[in-house]
């Protein structure tokens, strides 16, 4: 029976993880992190009579369909709360009900659901020391851990995993999939952890960065409260060059419902989310400053990249092509209807 790699020695656990990062060209950090992001995930989609949940995000699009070569930290939940949704064309004031409604079933579920269970099997490692820190305002979960590594990390790669959860979006389309630890196939005499997750389509991912960008490029500006920001940037740009892309973009009716979802859902000041249904889409940055800022967030973004990532102008210069394509595919769509 193979050993649980949880239950294994520091120095074993150090020496597979050192083996495995020169296998694959890795930093034995994020190999790590990445078993700790599966224990995370098998243990979340394993809470039964939940409501329904929806893995998404970056490392959804690297773990589970392979079209972003980058490692995220951060595992992103959508708990579903769309039977509380307005119907047809809600109004601002239902729009806000329903936000606060689901602010607090998300932190309902997790103060409730999730919380205990975790807290039951971290228990079960005392060996590893994990601690899980609650963020109640931001709706987040870290777990953080003891690594068996000579040095903890530090910065992006700190010895943790953050799992952020959301409740305005809804979790469809998704799929049923499996996620297995990075280095889980080279020793078949260890037991690693793995997960059967639901994961939101790559298809509404994409459109949901593109709508991210979109509003970024409005305000002018990025996040100031979130640094690498421009992984968004990135994302897209490694999804234009897949099928994911061409899907997404045969699929304008998906978009329109994003995009209408974000303006009553996700409104912002500054942003017109109608304008990625008439042709307007933003995805081009054209101020100065606001390039300086980009760039600026990308040159720190190197450790989320086993290889460097593309260069800045080139992710520029690709944002303007699909600005221009997806404009046009909506304005085909509207005269085919």
């Amino acid at each position: 029976m193979p050993d649980d790699f949880f239950h294994l020695d520091a120095s074993d656990r150090r020496a597979i993880l050192n083996d495995a990062a020169q296998r694959l060209g890795r930093i034995p950090r994020v190999l790590e992190k990445d078993v700790w992001v599966c224990w995370a995930l098998n243990h979340l989609f394993s809470i039964q009579d939940r409501r329904q949940m929806a893995f998404k995000g970056g490392t959804s699009l690297s773990k589970v369909y392979g079209v972003i070569d980058r490692f995220s930290e951060d595992v992103d939940v959508t708990v579903d709360f769309q039977e509380s949704a307005p119907g047809g064309e809600p109004n601002r004031s239902q729009g806000k009900n329903f936000r606060n409604m689901a602010e607090k079933g998300v932190q309902e579920f997790i103060e409730t659901r999730v919380i205990p269970v975790l807290q039951k099997e971290v228990d079960k490692l005392i060996n590893h020391s994990p601690v899980i820190l609650y963020e109640r305002a931001d709706a987040s979960l870290t777990v953080k851990y003891k690594t068996a590594l000579d040095e903890p990390g530090t910065g992006y790669l700190e010895d943790k995993v953050m799992i952020e959860f959301g409740g305005r979006n809804p979790t469809n389309p998704k799929s049923r999939h499996r996620v297995e630890a990075y280095i889980s196939n080279f020793y078949p005499e260890v037991l690693f952890p793995s997960a059967d997750v639901d994961v939101l389509a790559a298809e509404r991912t994409f459109w949901e960065k593109v709508t991210l960008i979109h509003a970024a490029i409005s305000k002018g500006r990025l996040e100031s409260k979130k640094n690498l920001q421009f992984r968004h940037w990135l994302d897209v740009y490694a999804m234009s060059n897949t099928g994911v892309y061409t899907r997404a973009r045969a699929d304008i009716d998906l978009l329109r419902r994003v995009a209408e979802y974000k303006r009553v859902f996700f409104p912002s000041k500054g942003v017109d989310y109608t304008d990625c249904l008439t042709g307007k889409l933003r995805l081009a940055a054209s101020l100065e400053s606001m390039v300086r800022e980009m760039e600026s967030d990308y040159n720190s973004i190197g450790e989320m990249y086993p290889a460097n990532p593309p260069l800045f102008s080139d992710v520029l210069s690709a944002m303007a092509e699909l600005e221009s394509e997806i404009n046009k595919a909506v304005m085909d769509h509207q005269s085919d209807d």
